[in-house]
Parts: structure tokens; C-alpha cells; sequence
């Protein structure tokens, strides 16, 4: 990361003094503390009192407690920068990371004018446009009467969480059309939510709050969020709604908010790199890329503190500090440069601000230097882009730097894909893309190092056993999200085979006997059809894992696969709604 914010919701200072302090760690030699900049933001009451999940009839009063912002999401919508927040400057970020699984439900578009602000819900609790978009589980009622719409948070455990719901129907105008039960991490929160009776009317906003313990068990570091239609009410919709989430951590009683430390990026910003940053945007843009540059001079990660007061309160002291920080999207800081390239204009100027905010926009000679001017000897491998070279950026780190050929078929267009596809994508399971260089003529992206090479090259290459890999770990290693980051997974296949009908040819022989035949087939049709030449006839990311989870499930149970009817085979909505089934059993 380039930087960290932390967003923390104090209790009144009635001295009229806020005292900060940053004191260095007593558990690492030679450590100091340092901060480069913070922002102190007068607040309305927004916080006062929140439902305790598992006992419906208690509320939690926050207003003695101060917070910390962990999440802050715009469901449904775009990224929402700080400038077009209501007043607050906040940062609403996509919910889209978050989603859990395959059914991710669909996004909606407010077609009817929004009320708001309301004297139940004034302006500053969030901006319009959170309540003008949605997240919605679809139209297929047989569908999402078997799966949960789901979001997954990681969290600090032995606290208190508050999670605050952003509701607003514009696409309804009854009761009992689309009622739904909210669940917190498997707990019941409300049962029967129905947007239309709280608020009384189509396209008028409503916000409610929850709150729960996170205590420290095995697997208790996560906060998980789920919709499910409230079936026994036999709604018009089987289907649920959801604007916008938001999820604050609460200080315990010795007033404190610290958690672990963050794992540091594999990312340093380079000494001597340049330091070009806009000057339009608003103050709050202007501040992050000062503070940006100074970190790139320190070759540190910086920090921002953003404490927001709250008035009305009595004072309560805290000591800050988390593992976890807000994904970093948008707001770039860059300044792209004017180069074109066969006469069509700059791939960086025509590139989404997310995608720039996302990762790193190298100079030519920053590349050059990292690949020694783009000698031979740095040559590992190459492909339909061009070559790609071994580099070394920020005094230390190794990349994979990828540069274009000029004879190559992949142009701007490709190569602007790319960085926007991938600038989306960050997933311990995929190599990240660090940044990319346009310039001179030149297009490069650079990438993470896998020092350790392939997957294929580990199991085909080399004298080394693979046994200690079963089948059915290879599969749960194939969008289980919640392995290690050392177990990667890279696909690989061999269609050559498939194509022949000796599919089984291509399994390694230590495992070769353990993997169930109808397995295998489901899995050797589900790479198929990943492979196929036109993009149009191959399957959805959501589609591939269903399939994969149906093979898993083959895997366990061979005679699972008669629970769908010959004649619904190839019916992928069918396999679609008998994994959902499964998906289901698997939260359980």
C-alpha cells in the first residue's frame, strides 16, 4: 500500500483539547513513530444505539464509546471518493471483494427519484448516491430461495462491532413484496425486514444498526453479513436488498481499539522515484498526495489518521490502531504522461481513475533500470505480448516485467484492458500487477515475482514427489478463498487429451487412483469450455465455480450427480440451482 487511512469516531472533548500521541513500538529495536497527516473533522450525532444481535428486544448505546471505521461500502454502486461524500468527507468503497461465492446477486439502478434527506435520515448519514444503487439476489425466485446473499469482513476479534444497514426500496411499493432476514456472522439480526413498512414509501431512505461480539475463537476472525428471502412469509419476490454497509469497531472497556499489526506490502515506493501528483481535486486528494510523496521519499509506508469528533458526549480516551485497513481504490495521484503510440493517443490517459489509483504508473527509465536496459540474459520467459524480463525495483524487490512487442497483436486497446482488469483483481491466488509504463513508444506491465515458478513447473518438472497434493485438495485449492497464501493455484490443462478421450492421461500418477470418474468428467468439461477460442462461448467466473464445487461435491458423493435429471444435463441453470443447494449446506 502507498498509504493506510484510519478513520476513528471519538467522544466529545469537553476540554477543548486533543491530545495525540505516537509512541514508538517497545517490542523492535531502533523503531520510531511517525505520522504524516491527520485530519480533525467536527461530526453531527449519527451514532446513538444499536440493535444486540441474539437478543432482539436489547439495544447497546454507543453514545459513550468511540469507533473505528473498518468498512465503509457502497453496495451495489461505484466507488465514491471523499469530494462527493455529504459533508464528511468519507470514502465509500465497492462492495464487489467482499461478495462470498459465486451468487453475487445483480445491481440496480434507482429509477425513481429519492427522497432524501428525510428528518429520519439527514444528509450526513450518507450521500444519495448510495441510496440510489442496490444489491439485489435476482429474479429467479427458485434460486434465491436456496442461497444467502454474502459478504465476508476480516476482522480484529475480543471486540464489538457495529453494522449499519443502508436501505432504500425504489424499485417496490407494498408490503411484503421483499421481506428478508439480515444474519451477522450466522446469527439471526432481523427476521421479516421489510424496507417499505419501516419507511412507509417507495424511494425514501432508511438506516438501522446492529451489533455483535466477535470473540476470539478458531475462525472467529471474520464477520460475516447475509441476506435470505423470509420464506415463511410467502412474499410476492423471494429476494432481498441492500444500498449500502457499513462496519465499526468499538473500543473495549479499558477504552482501547488496538489490534495486531498489518502484514506490510511486498510494494515499497522507490527513494528516488518521481513525485508527480495533480493539483486539481479537492483538499482532501490535495492532502493524500503529499502525504504519498513524503512517503516515497522516506521509502516507507505512510499513514494517515483521520479523527472525527463527536458532539454530546462524555470523554473517553482511546488507543488506536488495527490490522485491518480500507481497500485502496481510486484517487490517483499520477500524472500520466503525453507520449503516443502508432499515432493513437496515451493508454494512461484513457484509463479509469480506479485503475490508476490501483496500481503504479512507472517511467520508461525507471524500467530500463530495473531490467539493466532490457538485456537477454534478464529473459524469462515470452508470449503473445512480447518478452518478459527479471527486474529489480526499489532497491530490492523482484518483478516480472512484461513488455510489448511492436509486431505483437495486442495494441493499446489490450494493453488498456489489461491494467483495468487486473487493477481490479487483487486475490492471493492471482499474480498482482503492480503498475505499468507507457511511454516513447514503449508499453510494459509489471508484475509480482513468483521466485519460485509455476505450479505446472513444480509438478511436471523436476525430480520432487507431488503426492502430498490429493485430488481432492487440488480441487478445494481451485475461487476456497481461504487458504494460505502459499498454496497458489495456477490451471492448467491439456486439451490435446481431452480431445482424445484420455483425459486421465494428464493426472499425476500418485494420485491417479483416489479421483472418482464423474469427477473427473465434470471437471474436464468445466476447463473445456474455459478454453474455448471465442470469448462468447465460454463460462462466467460464477458459472466455473459452481462447476467446480459440483465436482467437489462428485468427489465426495459420486452418486450426487443423480439429483439433476438426465434431461437437465447440460442445463446450466439447473446445475446452477442444485449448487446453490450445495453452497448452502457448505455455510451450514
Amino acid at each position: 500500500m502507498a498509504y493506510i487511512i484510519k478513520e476513528f469516531s471519538l467522544t466529545p472533548v469537553e476540554s477543548g483539547n486533543l491530545d495525540l500521541t505516537f509512541t514508538p513500538s517497545p517490542d523492535y529495536d531502533d523503531s520510531y513513530a511517525f505520522v504524516n497527516g491527520i485530519e480533525i473533522i467536527p461530526m453531527p450525532d449519527i451514532y446513538n444505539s444499536a440493535v444486540v444481535v441474539g437478543f432482539t428486544d436489547q439495544m447497546l448505546d454507543l453514545t459513550n464509546s468511540s469507533l473505528q471505521t473498518m468498512f465503509r461500502l457502497n453496495v451495489g454502486g461505484q466507488f465514491i471518493p471523499a469530494s462527493n461524500d455529504s459533508g464528511l468527507t468519507r470514502t465509500w468503497y465497492d462492495d464487489t471483494p467482499y461478495l462470498f461465492g459465486a451468487a453475487v446477486g445483480v445491481t440496480d439502478q434507482a429509477n425513481t427519484t429519492i427522497k432524501y434527506p428525510t428528518p429520519n435520515v439527514p444528509k450526513s448519514i450518507a450521500p444519495l448516491d448510495v441510496y440510489s444503487t442496490a444489491r439485489t439476489m435476482g429474479p429467479d425466485p427458485k434460486v434465491n430461495a436456496n442461497y444467502n446473499l454474502t459478504w465476508v469482513f476480516y476482522v480484529d476479534a475480543n471486540f464489538t462491532y457495529v453494522v449499519r444497514f443502508h436501505f432504500c426500496e425504489f424499485q417496490l411499493s407494498r408490503s411484503n413484496q421483499r421481506p428478508f432476514n439480515i444474519y451477522i456472522n450466522n446469527q439471526t439480526a432481523q427476521n421479516g425486514a421489510d424496507v417499505i413498512s419501516w419507511t412507509g414509501s417507495k424511494g425514501v431512505p432508511f438506516y438501522k444498526d446492529y451489533s455483535i461480539m466477535v470473540s476470539d475463537q478458531i475462525g472467529d476472525d471474520q464477520l460475516w453479513v447475509a441476506l435470505h428471502p423470509t420464506v415463511e412469509l410467502k412474499p410476492e419476490y423471494y429476494d432481498a436488498i441492500l444500498n449500502g454497509l457499513e462496519i465499526f469497531k468499538l473500543n473495549d472497556q479499558n477504552g482501547n481499539l488496538a489490534g495486531p499489526n498489518p502484514v506490510p506490502s511486498v510494494l515499497k515506493l522507490e527513494a528516488e522515484a518521481k513525485k508527480e501528483f495533480s493539483s486539481s481535486g479537492s483538499s482532501k486528494s490535495t492532502i493524500i498526495g503529499g502525504i504519498a510523496g513524503g512517503a516515497a521519499g522516506l521509502a516507507v509506508a505512510a499513514i494517515i489518521s483521520i479523527f472525527v469528533l463527536r458532539k454530546k458526549r462524555g470523554l473517553s480516551g482511546s488507543k488506536s490502531g488495527s490490522h485491518n485497513w480500507l481497500p485502496l481504490y481510486g484517487n490517483s495521484h499520477t500524472s500520466a504522461s503525453k507520449s503516443t503510440i502508432s499515432g493513437k493517443s496515451n493508454a494512461s490517459s484513457h484509463l479509469s481513475s480506479l485503475a490508476q489509483g490501483l496500481c503504479r504508473h512507472f517511467s520508461l527509465p525507471e524500467i530500463k533500470h530495473a531490467t539493466k536496459n532490457f538485456d537477454e540474459s534478464n529473459v524469462i520467459g515470452v508470449g503473445g505480448f512480447g518478452k518478459v524480463y527479471k527486474g529489480i525495483i526499489d532497491q530490492g524487490t523482484k518483478v516480472a516485467i512484461k513488455r510489448s512487442n511492436p509486431s505483437s497483436e495486442q495494441g493499446v486497446n489490450e494493453f488498456q484492458t489489461e491494467i483495468e482488469m487486473l487493477s481490479k483483481l487483487r486475490h492471493k491466488h492471482l499474480v498482482s500487477l503492480i503498475g505499468f509504463c507507457e511511454e516513447d513508444g514503449e508499453m510494459a506491465l509489471v508484475y509480482d515475482y513468483m521466485a519460485n515458478g509455476t505450479l505446472r513447473e513444480h509438478i511436471y518438472k523436476g525430480n520432487k514427489p507431488t503426492s502430498s497434493l490429493s485430488w481432492k485438495q487440488r480441487l478445494e485449492i481451485s475461487l476456497n478463498p481461504n487458504l494460505s497464501k502459499e498454496q497458489v493455484s495456477l490451471a492448467d490443462w491439456a486439451l490435446h487429451c481431452q480431445k482424445k478421450g484420455i483425459i486421465e492421461d494428464i493426472i499425476d500418477p500418485h494420485i491417479k487412483a483416489e479421483i472418482k470418474p464423474e469427477c473427473l468428467k465434470k471437471f474436464a468439461e468445466t476447463a473445456e469450455k474455459c478454453l474455448s477460442d471465442h470469448g462468447i462461448h465460454r463460462p462466467s467466473m460464477g458459472d466455473v465455480l459452481w462447476n467446480l464445487e459440483f465436482a467437489l461435491q462428485l468427489q465426495d458423493n459420486p452418486n450426487g450427480g443423480k439429483l439433476v435429471s438426465e434431461s437437465k444435463e447440460n442445463d446450466t441453470y439447473g446445475i446452477n440451482r442444485q449448487m446453490l443447494s450445495i453452497e448452502e449446506e457448505f455455510v451450514k
